[in-house]
């Protein structure tokens, strides 16, 4: 947004401040506490999007959530697309250009990029890998073994999605989306 700090009330209370650069003020004009979280510069930014041609220009389709800001707020942006498009595509459907390519230093193809996250009108949200994801990462050892199941044990992503995920977890994930099919929710009563 351009400022170097946004007041909100969310972390009040919290020991949040301990390890951020939050501050904990008073708001000039009510005399209540607030807080100030400084803004955010990050170095780089990766974010998955539906199409995008060879230059950058990106079109999400569905809400753009944090990704709108990020983008500019971020000192280099690669973009994964889902599916590289031409610039006539992208000429053909301008107000789905939510990214433009002056923004961008890179783009990389990369189908099902979004796993394990839902990619809206693609793919939903693989439940079952989220869920292992939280469980085995409560503890440091967990996150380790988590990482070599899925990153270090893959040869690439082509390698995870197949061996890892399996294409008919994807296709499934394809219908749930779609509305073929109706999805599960087994995490509900998981102990």
């Amino acid at each position: 947004m351009g400022i170097p700090w946004t007041p909100i009330r969310s972390l009040l209370g919290s020991d949040t401040f301990r390890k951020s650069a939050a501050m904990q003020v008073t708001d000039p004009m009510t005399g209540k506490p607030i807080t100030m979280v400084p803004a955010c510069w990050p170095d780089v930014a990766v974010v998955h999007v539906h199409k995008a041609d060879k230059y950058g220009n990106a079109q999400i389709i569905g809400p753009l959530m944090a990704d709108f800001n990020l983008v500019r707020a971020a000192k280099n942006l690669v973009i994964v697309t889902e599916e590289l498009v031409s610039p006539e595509h992208v000429r053909e459907e301008p107000w789905r250009t939510t990214i433009p390519h002056f923004l961008v230093d890179a783009v990389v193809v990369q189908p099902y990029g979004a796993h394990p996250t839902l990619m809206p009108t693609k793919y939903y949200w693989d439940e079952d890998h989220l869920y292992e994801f939280l469980k085995v990462t409560e503890n440091e050892e967990g996150a380790r073994e988590y990482i070599k199941k899925y990153i270090i044990d893959s040869k690439d992503y082509w390698d995870y999605l197949e061996n890892k995920v399996g294409l008919k977890k994807l296709k499934m994930l394809e219908d749930i989306e779609e509305g073929f099919m109706e999805p599960e929710y087994p995490w509900v009563n998981r102990k």
